[in-house]
């Protein structure tokens, strides 16, 4: 099922451990999040997506300083023990019953900078320990050991959360960020024996991440076509927001979008599983990148047409089945493959440009679909679902340009300077 090769065992097995910490921390904060977010309206968390965004500015170039200054050891170490702190400090308000009104705002906008940096950094370490053959080959195993844990975190809110309450979950998952911290350095010592120079800092300017977007058409491609996504993304993501605050409780909703969760990361573990690694094999990039889009095409279609006459129930119904398909897809096709594309571009690239993409690029989507959403509805119900029908097919066009320059920079031209930079 899986090609694991001689050599790989050990590499391979760390990272799949380390991402089943990394999403089941996560995933016991994420229905947290979800439940804030549901009882605000949707002019209100377009507020929260500019907060968010404006947040998620300065945290880039100071990580690309401190990328550009520490061994990554040292790095990761501090980025780890820092969201520990963070934790324990919602953790006591919490227990000081401060939870509630705008405290509850801060969480929301932090957990929306903090699960695109998590992930990322765990990204970032994995495209630079694995190279562009391997990634094909183990990036589906490394995206279902973090399936796993995502399934195990959104377990453990549902079951426990009545129990713990909101405390409980903070301090487990700084527990497991603890565990993530051993596991990167594990990964990082792996990735450099024999080759001390990689662990040493990148260089460079700390607005790096910009600037390197701005300077490479390829970087600037996936920006482009991470924007695409992200808006439909946030649009899809508003309408269940909008939905189950219209039919459940307050206290019902953090279980509810668990179970979302969970459904989502069974599909996703099924498919990570069975078809991620064939898929990139036998198909190569490009089918993998354009296939969330091309759902995204007929989906979102679909889902304007219907959207209008259903009931409230059957609406939901039918964004959450949409909601989970695309995000199954996403873990299982386009998220392994996009970090393929990172396997061919410089250190500095991969430590900067790639947190630039996955947090500010990102969360300046959000911030722009957030502030339309209600605009657009406004104009229609049925507006919003409509306008990412046509971003869509922009992402499928970029990830044709994206695969054709993965696979240049893969194999460069004698006498380009197309390969790699160290």
């Amino acid at each position: 099922m899986f090609d694991i090769r001689s050599g790989e065992r050990r590499s391979a097995g760390i990272a799949v451990l380390y991402f089943a910490l990394v999403m089941a921390g996560w995933f016991m904060l994420r229905p947290l999040r979800e439940a804030s977010g549901a009882g605000i309206s949707s002019a209100e968390r377009g507020v929260l997506y500019a907060w968010t965004f404006a947040f998620s500015l300065p945290v880039v170039p100071l990580y690309s300083w401190l990328v550009s200054r520490f061994d990554r050891r040292r790095l990761l170490l501090g980025v780890y023990a820092f969201f520990c702190a963070n934790l324990a400090a919602f953790w006591w308000c919490d227990a000081q019953h401060w939870f509630t009104g705008t405290l509850e705002r801060v969480f929301y906008v932090w957990a929306s900078v903090y699960n695109l940096l998590i992930v990322s950094i765990f990204w970032s370490v994995v495209v630079d320990v694995f190279d562009s053959a391997q990634g094909k080959r183990l990036f589906g195993l490394i995206a279902a050991g973090g399936s796993l844990g995502a399934l195990l975190g959104s377990e453990i809110t549902k079951r426990f959360l009545a129990d713990i309450e909101r405390g409980g979950i903070y301090a487990l998952s700084g527990a497991l960020l603890a565990a993530c911290a051993i596991c990167a350095l594990a990964l990082v010592r792996a990735g450099t024996k024999g080759n001390a120079k990689q662990a040493h800092g990148t260089g460079g300017s700390w607005f790096g991440g910009f600037t390197l977007v701005l300077s490479r058409p390829y970087l600037l491609a996936l920006a482009a076509q991470t924007l695409c996504i992200t808006i439909g993304s946030t649009i899809l993501y508003n309408e269940k927001l909008e939905l189950v605050a219209a039919i459940h409780t307050q206290g019902e909703r953090a279980r509810e979008f668990a179970k979302i969760d969970q459904w989502t990361n069974l599909a996703t573990l099924f498919g990570q599983s069975v078809v991620t690694a064939w898929v990139l094999g036998r198909f190569g990039l490009r089918s993998a990148l354009a296939i969330m889009p091309l759902l995204g095409i007929f989906g979102f279609a679909a889902l304007a047409w219907l959207l209008e006459s259903s009931t409230l129930q059957s609406a939901l119904w039918l964004v959450v089945g949409f909601e989970v398909l695309r995000k199954a897809v996403h873990h299982i096709f386009e998220k392994p493959a996009r970090e393929v594309l990172f396997t061919v571009v410089t250190r500095e690239e991969k430590y900067k440009a790639k947190e630039f993409l996955d947090v500010s690029v990102y969360r300046g989507g959000d911030c722009l679909a957030g502030w339309a959403f209600p605009r657009l509805e406004a104009l229609g119900r049925t507006i919003p679902a409509w306008t990412a029908v046509p971003l869509s097919v922009m992402a499928v066009l970029i990830a044709g340009y994206l695969a054709r320059e993965q696979r240049r920079l893969t194999e460069p031209k004698s006498g380009t300077d197309l390969a790699p930079r160290e």
